[in-house]
C-alpha cells in the first residue's frame, strides 16, 4: 500500500495516503523527517505485528499515522497533498511489462535478503568455532565406529577414557578408607583439565571459511528458502503501483478559505464513522492550529493522558509535556466527573490542565476566530501556579 518513490520525486509536497477505512498515513521516511523537523508535526509511528511492548522502540516503523487534526492542518497550509486508495478489484489488470518488472524486482529482493541471511549466519557461527571443531571430530569418530573401522587415535582415546574412569573409582575408594585432603583429590582428579584439550585436533586448524564450507556443503537451498520471505506486497528497493491505484484528492478551491471548511470537506470525504459531532471536531482543529501557530509542539495521535492534545515546549524527544489540553465547544457542558478525573490525572503526572474553546462557525463569520484558554489546577498542587499558565495566556 506504500507509494512509489519515483512518483513522489516529481512533486516535493508531502503525500498523505488516506486508507479505505478513513486513516491517514505517511509512507516515505524523508517526508516523516520533514514533518517533524521542519513543520513540528509528530504523528504516531506504527507498532510491531504483535502490538506495543516494553521494547516498543525497536519495533516502531513506517507508516506514520496522522490524526484528523494534523491532516486538516497540513492540507489547509498546503504543506501536503492527499491521495486515496482504491480497492484492487476496481483497478485494471496490470500490463505484462509491469508484471515483468515486478518479478525482476522481487527476485532482486530475494537475492539481497539471501546474502543478508548468510552474513548473519556467518557472524553467529563465528562465536562457536571451537565447538564446531569438537563436533566434527566426534562426528568422524561416530561414523568410524558405525563402519567398524576405528582409527588408532580413536582407539587410544577410547581406551584412555576407560582407564581414567577406573582410576577415578579407585581414588574414590581410597578416599573413603583414608584421610586424604580434599584439595589433593581435586588436583589429582581434575589434572586433565589443566593440560591441553584433546578434543580439539592438533596440527594446522582449518580456516573459518573452510569450516563453514565443509559443515554446510550438504545444506539444501530449501532450508534457506523458509527463512527468506518469497512474496512481498511491495518489493524493495523499487515499488510497484498499478495505474490509478492512488488517485489524488485535491481540496476544492471553495473550501480553502478557512480551516473549518477544510475540516468539513475532509469529514465528508472520509468514510470513517465518527460518534461525535462535526462541531467538536472543528473546534479541535481550530485549537490545534492556534497552539501550533504559537510555536508549540502538539501531539494528538498517541497517548494523551485523558485530554485531546499534549503541549510540549520543544521536541518531545527532549522535553516532557507541560499541559494537557481539552478542546470543548463553548455551549457544550463539561461533566464534573470528567473534570475531576482529568484534574487528578494532570496532578498525578505534574502537568496543568487547560480547557480550550472557540466560537461556533456561525458566531465567528463576522470576525477572526479567537480561541480562549482556561487553566485549572488543584489547590495545594506541587506545580507552581505560574507554570500552569501557557506563555501566551499571561
Amino acid at each position: 500500500m506504500s507509494l512509489s518513490s519515483q512518483t513522489l520525486d516529481k512533486n516535493d509536497k508531502i503525500v498523505i495516503q488516506m486508507s479505505p477505512w478513513g486513516g491517514y498515513f505517511v509512507w516515505i521516511a524523508k517526508h516523516v523527517e520533514q514533518l517533524r523537523n521542519k513543520h513540528r508535526i509528530i504523528g504516531h509511528l506504527s507498532d510491531g505485528p504483535n502490538g506495543p511492548s516494553t521494547n516498543a522502540a525497536h519495533f516502531i516503523s513506517l507508516p506514520l499515522m496522522l490524526s484528523l487534526e494534523e491532516t486538516v492542518f497540513l492540507l489547509y497550509c498546503e504543506i501536503a497533498e492527499l491521495r486515496s486508495t482504491l480497492p484492487v478489484r476496481d483497478l485494471n489488470p496490470p500490463l505484462p511489462k509491469t508484471l515483468y518488472e515486478f518479478d525482476l524486482t522481487l527476485n532482486q529482493h530475494y537475492k539481497e535478503s539471501t546474502e543478508v541471511f548468510k552474513l548473519q549466519k556467518r557472524q553467529k557461527t563465528l562465536c562457536y568455532y571451537s565447538e564446531i571443531l569438537k563436533g566434527q571430530k566426534k562426528q568422524k569418530e561416530r561414523q568410524a565406529a558405525r563402519s567398524g573401522k576405528l582409527t588408532p587415535t580413536a582407539k587410544e582415546s577410547a581406551g584412555s577414557k576407560r582407564s581414567e574412569k577406573k582410576q577415578r573409582r579407585l581414588k574414590r575408594r581410597k578416599m573413603a578408607a583414608s584421610s586424604v585432603k580434599l584439595t589433593d583429590y581435586l588436583d589429582n582428579d581434575y589434572s586433565s583439565t589443566e593440560g591441553p584439550d584433546d578434543s580439539i585436533p592438533q596440527g594446522p586448524l582449518p580456516t573459518f571459511d573452510e569450516l563453514i564450507s565443509t559443515s554446510s556443503r550438504h545444506e539444501e537451498e530449501g532450508k534457506i528458502v523458509k527463512f527468506i520471505p518469497i512474496h512481498r506486497p511491495r518489493p524493495t528497493p523499487k515499488e510497484w503501483i498499478r495505474e490509478g491505484e492512488h488517485p489524488p484528492l485535491p481540496v476544492p478551491f471553495e473550501s480553502r478559505g478557512s480551516i473549518e471548511e477544510v475540516a468539513r470537506w475532509l469529514l465528508d470525504v472520509s468514510s470513517k464513522s465518527r460518534s461525535e459531532s462535526d462541531e467538536a471536531t472543528i473546534i479541535r482543529c481550530r485549537v490545534f492550529e492556534d497552539l501550533w501557530s504559537k510555536g508549540f509542539y502538539v501531539t494528538c495521535s498517541a497517548a494523551k493522558m485523558g485530554g485531546d492534545f499534549l503541549v510540549y515546549q520543544g521536541d518531545p524527544l527532549f522535553y516532557h509535556a507541560s499541559h494537557i489540553v481539552i478542546a470543548n465547544p463553548p455551549q457544550a457542558p463539561i461533566h464534573l466527573s470528567r473534570l475531576a478525573a482529568s484534574l487528578r490525572i494532570a496532578n498525578s503526572v505534574r502537568k496543568a490542565l487547560v480547557i480550550a474553546t472557540s466560537k461556533s462557525n456561525k458566531e465567528s463569520q463576522d470576525g477572526p476566530t479567537i480561541v480562549t484558554y482556561t487553566s485549572l489546577y488543584w489547590m495545594g498542587s506541587r506545580i507552581p501556579p505560574q507554570k500552569c499558565i501557557l506563555p501566551f495566556m499571561k
